[in-house]
């Protein structure tokens, strides 16, 4: 029962966060079919904000808490930057892979 309790306290104080992120598909040309999409990890030499960033308030991270700068993408932000970034005629480079394995739980 205690477990319970403490839970629904956890879940009571719990404040929500708006955060914003940018996914694109790629190909290799406009008439390829298959290709792979990718998320925007970085602007402007700095990291996109993700839900590890924010604390159970529901703010961003402080140093103190382990909190790192990142950019925090609102919804106009992240509009208005995927809309530049679509209208740019830049090729686009893979930097870097990351495969992570995904575990299934049965619902």
């Amino acid at each position: 029962l205690a477990l319970i309790v403490a839970r629904e306290r956890q879940r009571l104080l719990f404040k929500t966060a708006e955060y914003h992120d940018i996914r694109a598909n790629f190909s290799k040309d406009a008439a390829q079919q298959e290709g792979y999409s990718g998320v925007l990890v970085e602007t402007g030499g700095l990291p996109v904000a993700t839900g590890r960033d924010f604390n159970s308030s529901g703010q961003l991270k402080a140093a103190s808490e382990g909190g790192r700068r990142v950019v925090l993408l609102s919804a106009d932000n992240a509009s208005s930057l995927s809309l530049s970034l679509a209208q740019q005629s830049t090729s686009w480079a893979v930097e870097r892979v990351e495969k992570k394995e995904q575990k299934r739980r049965a619902p």
